[in-house]
C-alpha cells in the first residue's frame, strides 16, 4: 500500500479507489498534489473494505474521508494531522508523525527486496535521486549485491583461493 502525504490522503475522492474486477484487487488512481505524478497502487483488500465502508456513510460527498460542505482543505488537513498526532500519542510514540508511515512503507519495501526503481514510483517521486536519497541506507541487498559483484571480480590465485584470503 502506497502512503500518500497527509494532503493527498485527505483529499482522496470516491472515484480514486478503483475496484480491478480482473485480478481481484482494489487500487488508488490519483495524482500526487506536491509533484502531480501519476500514482497507481494495490491497496489491501481489508483497507479497501474499510474505505468502502466510510463511504457508505456519505454516499453523496465527492470524497472518502470528509465532505466537502462547510471544510476547507487546510481545515480538514489540520484536524486530520492532530487525529493521528493523538493516536501516536495514544500508542506511547509523542513525536511520531503521519510521514513515519510513509518511511515505514518505504523501507519496509526495500528490505523485502523491492527495488529501489519501483519504491520511488511507489511513492510517487519524480526523481529515483530522491528516494535513494531518504532511503539507500536501508538497502542491505543492494550493498550485498555490490559486494558479491566486486568478489566476483577479484582474481583466483593458482591454488583456487581468492586474492586477498
Amino acid at each position: 500500500m502506497q502512503l500518500p502525504q497527509t494532503r493527498d490522503t485527505v483529499t482522496l475522492e470516491r472515484t480514486e479507489l478503483r475496484h480491478d474486477k480482473h485480478k481481484g484487487l482494489y487500487r488508488i488512481v490519483t495524482s500526487r498534489q506536491k509533484t502531480g505524478t501519476h500514482v497507481s497502487v494495490l491497496i489491501p483488500p481489508d483497507v479497501a473494505m474499510e474505505a468502502l465502508s466510510v463511504m457508505k456513510l456519505n454516499e453523496s460527498h465527492k470524497y472518502i474521508f470528509w465532505n466537502s460542505g462547510t471544510g476547507t482543505e487546510r481545515t480538514v488537513v489540520t484536524n486530520w494531522q492532530h487525529d493521528v498526532k493523538q493516536t501516536f500519542v495514544a500508542a506511547g510514540m509523542p513525536d511520531g508523525h503521519s510521514h513515519q508511515l510513509r518511511d515505514t512503507f518505504a523501507v519496509s519495501l526495500l528490505q523485502k527486496g523491492v527495488p529501489m526503481e519501483e519504491v520511488s514510483k511507489l511513492l510517487g517521486h519524480t526523481s529515483i535521486k530522491t528516494t535513494e536519497k531518504h532511503y539507500a541506507p536501508w538497502v542491505t541487498a543492494r550493498q550485498d549485491r555490490l559486494d558479491s559483484l566486486v568478489v566476483a571480480t577479484w582474481v583466483t590465485s593458482e591454488h583456487g583461493a581468492k586474492a586477498g584470503h
